[in-house]
């Protein structure tokens, strides 16, 4: 099994010619069958497939980690690059999805179905695991198995028509099953790294982690939660960490600072190969 993995959009990036943009897309190819997992805000990861010369039919599906617009928002114009398209998403991802600030909310919801269906999306809903190809695993809702993680701030949903807290149940990653390895690529883990981590090996039967590719929500982690993390991490001896988008740069410099040299800062136009 030959594994690829491309950061596609990525809130910064270091490479000229390609743009960052706030939000994560990930091309995942498994024996050259490609995945586009999560799409970004706005346009920049059209832009950047059109940069990279990534043409449509390098692309047979979409995978959705979470109904967020820094997550969903780019579908939008990357089913105007690809086309019509099977796109894969937890059946609570398009409920209206809001930033709680005191009295204030703020909408940050995925754009609605209605015009994704319009745009040719295929929604195919995933509440629980499912084989996307061989060897590849979309996880459906991630249960919540320790008392160290949260979602990672103050998130609110909309059920039928009343206001509640997000637990994220939409909150999904891919598990690839690497002969070396779990290969775990994560949108945000609102569920938790950690709860993410210990689903993959109880879903798989597979303990051995070889990489993490993705976010980690640990912007505004507790020091209880980055103490138990990193030395949960630690424990796992994974071979590549590359966190993105929402860990937050204290959050992967003490990643960094505690693991070494196998941790490392995943941006736009990066790619992991196994």
């Amino acid at each position: 099994m030959k594994v690829e993995v491309t950061i596609l959009i990525e809130n910064s990036t270091p490479i000229p010619g390609l743009v960052g943009e706030y939000g994560l897309g990930m091309l995942v190819r498994v024996d050259d069958r490609g995945i586009l997992f999560d799409t970004g805000m706005a346009d920049g990861l059209r832009r950047n497939l059109e940069t990279m010369r990534i043409p449509p039919p390098a692309i047979e599906m979409i995978a959705i980690s979470h109904g967020h617009f820094d997550h969903a928002g780019g579908l939008m114009s990357t089913l105007d690059y690809l086309g019509p398209r099977d796109v894969y998403i937890h059946r609570n991802a398009p409920l209206p999805k809001y930033v709680l600030t005191g009295d204030q909310k703020t909408f940050i919801g995925m754009p609605q179905i209605e015009e994704l269906a319009k745009k040719g999306a295929r929604l195919v809903y995933n509440d629980g695991p499912i084989e996307l190809l061989p060897g590849v695993i979309l996880s459906g809702s991630i249960p919540r198995t320790n008392d160290f993680e949260d979602t990672g701030g103050n998130f609110g949903v909309v059920r039928d028509g009343k206001m509640e807290a997000d637990n994220f149940d939409d909150d999904q990653a891919l598990f690839i099953k690497h002969p070396e390895g779990l290969i775990i690529i994560s949108g945000c883990a609102h569920a938790g790294m950690i709860n993410t981590i210990e689903y993959a090996r109880t879903l798989t039967g597979i303990d051995r982690v070889k990489a993490w590719i993705g976010g980690t929500h640990l912007i505004n982690a507790s020091p209880e939660r980055m103490r138990n993390t990193i030395n949960r991490l630690r424990a796992y001896d994974i071979d590549i960490i590359a966190v993105t988008h929402c860990t937050g740069f204290f959050g992967a410099a003490q990643i960094y600072a505690e693991l070494g040299t196998r941790v490392s800062k995943g941006e736009c136009g990066m790619g992991y190969t196994f």
